[in-house]
């Protein structure tokens, strides 16, 4: 039986890798922060993973001769083209990649394909990842500007100092390159370069990282993440952020409908047996803004409140109920949550219970979730 608490949220609106300890799962109160990738973890997935073939009829621009990463084949064939982000993107990395996703418990659900890419490649014990993150942000009012925000916040692209420089992909897309000024090789996973992307006026993010094992090969190393990088081209699917109604699977039972603000992007995270519908509003890049909407629809729901006096009444799915108000810690950060536990309308076997849930660290975000989440009814 599948159970599955909050969201982790993200700082600065960054998708981050969640660590080993809370992989693929949610914990009530955590707020995720951007953190190292770890390759033994992307290689623990392989199974099922799709290869990727070698491609020469694609021709690449003539970068010359790379130098030496290791036992990777810098130099190598490329594989075919694959979809990022559920098709967003395109991409290729070195002939014999694995595209992966992240390893999740039986308590849980796997990433979406909307949310993160993986691609997977190891000659030996070397490895080589590349890994692409909706950021669910705008390149408006001014992509650069955006760019040199988002590359500043802590954790986004390892330690130290970054060189942000603008891109033109042979595809046509423009894009920010995020290089660190030194590559740091003391991490489980080491940066080497990423590349913000636009496509469609929106942001994705795509990282390029090595296993510690080949340190000292910084300038190969890196000449082949950046390689990999001009591959990127636009995909078939963008973004729906149109304001209107959104239906929502509800595991065979009669779905959900929720109305929505312009700028808002829905997307469904399903398990074996329960479905979590992720609610969240695009910003511009680098913004602040952290806050997440849940609404699970199965029969084992987390939900543990304790009433406050922050708590208020309300009325969803017909049901009255109460917004139950929480506050934690996550770091040196405040987190505040709301909740609340409604069973499904009508509801079958499958779908007994609809826990609605929001968290942020901005307070002030929380009412608008809220409100979005007020106007969930049957269809």
């Amino acid at each position: 039986m599948a159970r599955l608490g909050r969201l982790a949220l993200t700082v600065a609106m960054f998708v981050p890798l969640v660590a080993a300890a809370c992989e693929g799962g949610v914990k009530r109160g955590a707020i995720a922060k951007p953190e190292e990738v770890s390759i033994d973890q992307a290689q623990s997935v392989a199974d099922g993973g799709a290869k990727v073939a070698a491609a020469p009829e694609e021709p690449e621009a003539d970068a010359g001769t790379i130098g030496p990463c290791g036992k990777i084949a810098v130099n190598g064939p490329l594989g075919e083209r694959v979809p990022a982000l559920a098709g967003k993107l395109t991409l290729r990395s070195l002939a014999g990649g694995t595209v992966l996703a992240r390893s999740h418990d039986l308590m849980s659900a796997p990433i979406p394909d909307e949310r993160e890419t993986r691609v997977f490649y190891e000659a030996g014990d070397d490895k080589l990842v590349v890994f692409v993150q909706e950021l669910f942000a705008t390149t408006a009012p001014s992509f650069e500007a955006g760019a040199r925000r988002f590359a500043a916040t802590p954790g986004v692209a390892g330690r130290g100092a970054v060189a942000v420089e603008p891109v033109t992909l042979p595809s046509g897309l423009q894009a920010f390159g995020v290089a660190p000024e030194k590559v740091a090789w003391d991490h489980d996973a080491v940066f080497l370069y990423g590349l913000l992307v636009e496509s469609a006026g929106t942001a994705t993010y795509v990282q390029y990282f090595v296993s510690p094992g080949v340190k000292g090969a910084s300038a190969g190393c890196t000449a082949v993440a950046r390689r990999l990088a001009r591959t990127i081209a636009a995909g078939t699917r963008t973004l729906v952020t149109a304001a209107g109604t959104r239906s929502l699977d509800a595991l065979g039972e009669r779905p959900l409908e929720l109305t929505v603000p312009d700028g808002t992007v829905v997307i469904a995270r399903s398990g074996d047996d329960f479905v979590v519908h992720e609610v969240r509003r695009m910003q511009p890049l680098g913004g602040a803004s952290d806050g997440i909407l849940g609404i699970y629809i199965g029969n084992h729901a987390s939900f543990h409140p304790t009433k406050g006096p922050d708590d208020r009444p309300v009325t969803l799915l017909g049901t009255k109920t109460a917004w139950h108000a929480s506050r934690g810690r996550a770091g040196d950060r405040t987190v505040f949550g709301v909740d609340a536990l409604v069973p499904f309308p009508r509801g079958g076997r499958a779908a007994g219970q609809v826990h609605v849930f929001a968290q942020t660290t901005h307070a002030a975000e929380l009412p608008p979730l809220q409100a979005i989440a007020e106007t969930l009814r049957v269809r």
